[in-house]
């Protein structure tokens, strides 16, 4: 299966809750919501349509580590991309698994989070060749320029 990226919605007034406990903001099952399958079910039919619609849950797989790369120092004492701050984090390996990496980022972070990917998309189209990641990209783009227009934060979790 291997360690993929979701982040789900909360609205602005949800964002002291959020920031205190984002785990409590994660779906049940978020494998199952990005593929369309019902919570629990690992094998039988996944639609391939996720269940919440678009702008309350983004899913970018396994892409958010080349996002990571992406926005992150390229040089010693280069700051971080402010959109680094969504795809920041790692699991915590264990002796029997990993344990997820679970953030909120509030409301006030979006317009700079959502502005950096929009320029990073633009950069992105001369310099990075995989079709994967552009997609993914573009997803967390669209993802993040709509929640800053509507004034929602988001939880995402790294597992």
């Amino acid at each position: 299966m291997g360690i993929r990226y979701y982040a789900y919605t909360f609205p602005a007034e949800a964002t002291e809750a959020a920031l205190d406990n984002p785990r409590s903001f994660i779906g049940s099952d978020p494998f199952a919501d990005a593929w369309g399958m019902e919570p629990g079910e690992r094998c039988g039919h996944a639609s391939g349509m996720q269940r919440p619609p678009k702008e309350e849950l983004l899913y970018l797989d396994k892409a958010w580590r080349d996002l990571q790369g992406l926005t992150r120092p390229r040089y010693p004492g280069e700051p971080r991309r402010p959109a680094y701050r969504m795809v920041e984090g790692d699991v915590a390996f264990t002796s029997t698994g990993w344990i997820p990496w679970v953030r909120a980022l509030s409301p006030t972070w979006l317009p700079e989070i959502a502005a950096d990917l929009a320029a990073l998309q633009r950069e992105a189209r001369r310099t990075v060749t995989d079709e994967y990641v552009l997609e993914y990209l573009q997803h967390a783009a669209a993802f993040t320029a709509h929640l800053a227009s509507v004034g929602r934060g988001f939880v995402y979790l790294i597992g």
